[in-house]
């Protein structure tokens, strides 16, 4: 019932794998392996899928455009709720 966990981080190359599998194999000290009973080494492997980043693409935040959108929406924003406020 016991459980170990690893965390790895790691730099990969500009081309990898589709898939990348992580392998893991231990030896208990008497008995089989579970489940299926075989015998010791026991060994289970796990596929992890290597997605390919997306390009980043950069956002505007200190164009002038920006900024006076930005302002417009607040503004509109305010309005509304101004407008729908419930009285007390």
């Amino acid at each position: 019932g016991a459980s170990v966990s690893y965390a790895i981080t790691a730099t990969l190359a500009l081309n990898p794998p589709p898939t990348i599998t992580n392998l893991a194999t231990t030896t208990p000290p008497a008995g089989a392996c579970l489940p299926g009973n075989t015998p010791p080494p026991c060994s289970a492997t796990a596929d992890v899928v290597v997605g390919v980043p997306a390009e980043v693409v950069p956002t505007p935040i200190n164009a002038r455009w920006m900024l006076a959108l930005l302002g417009v929406l607040l503004t509109l924003a305010a309005s509304y709720a101004a407008v729908h406020r419930t009285p007390r």
